[in-house]
């Protein structure tokens, strides 16, 4: 029995790496397998590279030696917690590799960390789709990540010990890089080194000291250079990104720079890298916590909790949204967006949530009912395009319509969509993956501000002290940048919009999100939802509007978009900046939390219309666009005991959720058209994504559900349109559902 306590303590002083190996061992298991149960979360987070071949050679390059470093952190640290443990915790005596005649240990401690490695890569391999050229690139990548992998462990260690260690120093007057390289790592490893030494001697010097000689022990001294390295990598990757982004910028004015750089866009840093130097980093301090402060009996957890709640009192560490001072305040009802088709049919849109794949499908539908009228004729598509008149949207299909409404041009039509739906720019555009993006902003801004919140708010130039511009800085807005995918949409504003809204070279759109503190929804619209037009601070019953909360501010498009598709822990809730970071505001989160299809702002807003003494048009069709079935139910599932009683309240709220939702919908439909007969007739017509596989128990699996479409879902999203929109030249016994659109124009 002692001995297996011996062992038990030993498991519980490893419990930070033993669970970082767990994790990332199980990680690829857990999301790349048909059926896997978070595979519509993570498993575009192994969809690296593409067909494009510096890509994929930069991505599996990185993916490797991230995860090599990464193994490479967990046998260090667990090392030195079996080595060390005796002396600093007392947790019993382990026999070595000394006295046993193996060196067992020494063995386990590499075979078992590296033993992630094969998973996460040969995952990572087997999860993207690539052509031979491509797989070709991602093998060098590989073989050279190891590479490089090796030559840090073997000759840049040695550099640094015999500079750190043994003091071999020597003047020298070729400043080259390399050598430069090696001073500036050294000087790092040297200064930590010391005040290491410097604090574990003066407050507990056991288990880091070599008693004898009362220096740092070799084995700690190794941990420091490999924990510098690892943060060296970190910074790399973030010298990388900024280099390149600012290197594209030259290049506008300096083209000649194109012949000395084969990279004509900003390379990626792929999510899995990203992650991964995330974990590495996580596993360095919290081993380093616990190897401290185990000794005295301290929790790690309730000391994290301690930090977070001081923390949390500094404003700073708050997220915000930028908000621009608004330069027109043209007032547009739902009658005068209306009137100027009147007499004429009318298409009012509602896109549903659902992440990218709805964002893909919103502008996949849209762009394909353009295409069916441009078959019939360019009068025929330019009368569809002006038609719509609003799109209500809710998350992933606020981003479909803000690229869809973005390419509308100054005469009131979109772009002729041509031969292929697929290079369609709004459709490239809305299937674009921005998970890279997002992974960014949580390991660079986030991670950095959760640190030091009190210094986000802190810039040089013009200077700040506590309202700088990095109050905006975090995953939230990098998602914001990648969207950014036309020249249009990185300067348009709502109030923007509102005017060529107004002009009638766009119909409105409105962004639905909801606020936190009161659970309304807030809409962000190009149109107003008061015909009188007055702005008040009268509170409208279950809605806010943005342009009555804020009158002097505007806000991007982008913005407002990510604000409707603020997918829990994805992005964060955040609340507007308007130059004071003490002021009070409410924080805003994705729209699918309160109504997913938008159907409740689309009434509400016809119901304004309808009740106006205006001119109307002839009909109107409401067209819902949903990314995803809905209205299943689910067999039971035989669930039961007391681990069901203690979650089931939380399933049953999400279950009614999106069931009342969708009642409430249907139900609301119904009566407008039976309301509205007296006044023009009103049709409602779904195209839905209904494309869906099921596991080997007949499950349903859900699509994805982070910012990323793998190849295999994007042939999904193909075949389903042509599903619904089959050409003239497919056989089908199933009515075309595009076809309902084209018959409400022949009326």
């Amino acid at each position: 029995m002692e001995i297996v306590g011996r062992y038990l303590a030993y498991i519980y002083l490893l419990r930070v790496p033993l669970l970082v190996w767990a994790l990332l061992l199980v990680l690829p298991f857990s999301a790349i397998p048909k059926g896997a149960s978070l595979g519509p979360l993570l498993k575009g987070v192994f969809d690296i590279a593409g067909n494009d071949v510096q890509q994929a050679f930069l991505s599996f390059f990185l993916v490797t030696i991230s995860s090599l470093l990464t193994a490479a952190t967990i046998g260090v640290v667990a090392r030195l917690i079996i080595l060390d443990g005796e002396e600093r915790f007392g947790a019993g005596h382990i026999p070595r590799g000394q006295e046993t005649g193996a060196d067992g240990i020494k063995l386990m401690l590499r075979l078992v960390p590296l033993s992630i490695v094969p998973p996460l890569v040969l995952g990572s391999c087997y999860a993207t789709t690539m052509n031979v050229s491509a797989g070709v690139a991602a093998a060098f990548g590989i073989i050279l990540g190891s590479l490089a992998f090796y030559f840090m462990m073997t000759w840049l260690h040695d550099q640094i010990w015999d500079k750190v260690v043994l003091r071999k120093i020597k003047p020298t007057f070729r400043m080259n890089l390399i050598n430069l390289f090696l001073q500036f790592i050294a000087s790092a490893v040297y200064v930590v080194w010391n005040v290491v030494q410097f604090l574990v001697l003066r407050l507990s010097p056991e288990g880091y000291i070599d008693p004898h000689k009362k220096e740092l022990r070799p084995r700690h001294i190794f941990a420091v250079i490999q924990s510098i390295l690892s943060v060296g990598f970190y910074v790399y990757l973030f010298v990388t990104k900024k280099y390149y982004s600012y290197l594209l910028e030259v290049r506008k004015y300096v083209p000649v720079l194109e012949y000395f750089d084969p990279w004509r866009t900003l390379p990626i840093i792929p999510t899995l890298c990203l992650f991964l130097v995330l974990v590495m980093l996580l596993c360095w301090a919290l081993t380093a916590f616990t190897f401290f402060f185990d000794r005295f009996r301290i929790p790690v957890l309730a000391s994290f909790m301690l930090v977070a709640g001081a923390v949390s009192h500094f404003p700073q560490g708050d997220h915000f949204y930028p908000s621009v001072p608004k330069r027109s305040s043209i007032v547009l009802s739902p009658a005068q967006v209306l009137s100027p088709r009147a007499g004429r049919p009318v298409v009012l849109v509602a896109a549903s949530g659902g992440g990218i794949q709805s964002a893909a499908w919103t502008a996949r539908v849209l762009s394909g009912l353009r295409k069916e009228f441009e078959n019939q004729g360019e009068k025929q598509a330019e009368e569809f395009d002006r038609s719509i008149r609003l799109i209500s949207s809710v998350s992933g299909g606020s981003v479909g319509a803000m690229y869809i409404v973005d390419a509308y041009q100054p005469d009131g039509r979109l772009p002729k969509v041509g031969v292929s739906l697929d290079d369609y720019p709004p459709v490239r555009a809305a299937e674009a993956s921005s998970l890279d993006d997002v992974a960014w902003g949580l390991v660079y801004p986030d991670f950095l501000w959760s640190f030091a919140p009190f210094a986000k708010g802190f810039y040089l130039y013009p200077f700040y002290l506590v309202n700088g511009p990095n109050l905006v800085s975090d995953r939230g807005f990098t998602l914001e940048q990648a969207w950014q995918r036309t020249d249009s949409l990185a300067n348009a504003t709502l109030s923007q919009w509102r005017t060529e809204v107004a002009k009638g070279s766009k119909p409105a759109v409105v962004f639905n999100a909801t606020i936190v503190e009161t659970g309304e929804r807030l809409l962000l619209s190009t149109t107003d939802f008061d015909s009188s037009g007055q702005r008040t601070d009268k509170t409208s019953p279950g809605w806010q509007d943005f342009s009555r909360m804020y009158p002097e501010k505007d806000i991007p498009v982008v913005t407002a978009a990510r604000l409707s598709a603020t997918f829990p822990f994805v992005t964060p809730a955040a609340r507007i900046f308007r130059g004071d970071v003490f002021t009070d505001q409410y924080h805003v989160v994705d729209g699918g939390y309160y109504d997913n299809y938008g159907v409740a702002t689309l009434i509400e807003w016809l119901d304004q219309a309808i009740k106006s003494s205006g001119s109307k048009p002839s009909r109107v069709l409401i067209l819902q666009i949903r990314g995803s079935p809905a209205g299943l139910v689910d067999p039971p599932k035989g669930d039961y005991g007391w681990l069901f009683q203690l979650g089931h309240a939380f399933e049953t709220l999400e279950n009614v959720r999106g069931t009342g939702q969708f009642s409430r919908n249907e139900v609301e439909l119904k009566l407008v058209q039976q309301l509205c007969k007296r006044l023009y007739d009103i049709d409602c017509t779904v195209i839905a994504f209904e494309y869906f596989s099921t596991d080997r128990h007949g499950d349903l699996i859900p699509g994805p559900l982070s910012w990323h479409l793998t190849p295999a879902d994007i042939d999904y999203l193909r075949k389903e349109w042509n599903r619904h929109c089959p050409t003239s030249t497919t056989k089908t016994s199933v009515p075309r559902n595009c076809d309902k659109v084209l018959e409400f124009f022949r009326q």
